[in-house]
């Protein structure tokens, strides 16, 4: 995870690159979020894994917390109508991004792929996807699931807020469920180097593989496609 970051810290490609030749040799590939620039470049990745038969994961860190796991078993048998989740943080403001990708891009590709991925893990599969970023950094995404829920996201690292946010809330008529997926993150690297090396060892796929990798790139792609559009929310993306 550490050298994924680092590798993909100046330039979205070079993820993509390194992991087809990693593929080629054999290896099996901890990948961080997103896994390539665009769309195109995730599915090329996640191909060359299954030709290969290597093992693959996605470093989306929150889905090996404990406690977000335990969120999401209720969530499955839960009957819910909407949910409101956010990930707020001032990463952005203290300069350590300066001049990378993620300052380029901006917080809907940097921790927009975490937030998309718990919410659709939470709520199910997404129907579309509206939205519109301000000025001054904040997203807000209202997606339209295939169960006919609604989720509200926001997401913004300029906000200068101590400890961050990285929240979910699902409300129906049994009543709510909730998470602080930030309690207990700590743990979420023991239990993905645990995973990666069973992964490794026996090759094939995992629940947060490359293939998933695509899935979520095609959440974060029509989110951007939504909120670079003058009215904010047209054209709504369907999937």
């Amino acid at each position: 995870s550490d050298w994924s970051s680092d590798v993909c810290s100046s330039d979205l490609k070079n993820q993509a690159e390194l992991a087809l030749l990693a593929v080629a040799r054999g290896r099996a590939v901890l990948l961080e979020k997103p896994l390539a620039e665009d769309g195109e470049g995730a599915r090329r990745v996640a191909d060359a894994v299954d030709r290969a038969g290597v093992g693959s994961i996605m470093a989306l860190t929150y889905r090996f917390n404990p406690v977000v796991r335990e969120f999401l078993r209720k969530a499955a048998d839960f009957d819910a109508a909407g949910a409101r989740a956010s990930f707020l943080s001032g990463a952005f403001l203290a300069g350590r991004f300066e001049g990378t990708w993620r300052e380029q891009y901006g917080a809907l590709l940097d921790v927009g792929p975490h937030l998309l991925d718990l919410v659709e893990a939470a709520m199910g599969p997404f129907a579309a996807i509206q939205g519109q970023t301000s000025t001054t950094g904040w997203t807000s995404l209202v997606a339209g699931h295939q169960s006919g829920a609604v989720s509200d996201l926001s997401i913004c690292c300029h906000a200068a807020i101590t400890p961050s946010r990285t929240e979910i809330e699902v409300f129906g008529p049994g009543g709510s469920l909730s998470v602080n997926a930030r309690e207990g993150r700590e743990r979420s690297f023991s239990v993905l180097r645990t995973e990666f090396a069973e992964t490794a060892r026996r090759g094939g796929g995992h629940p947060l593989d490359a293939r998933h990798g695509v899935a979520v790139q095609q959440w974060v792609d029509a989110a951007m496609a939504a909120t670079r559009t003058p009215e904010g929310h047209d054209p709504v993306e369907t999937f």
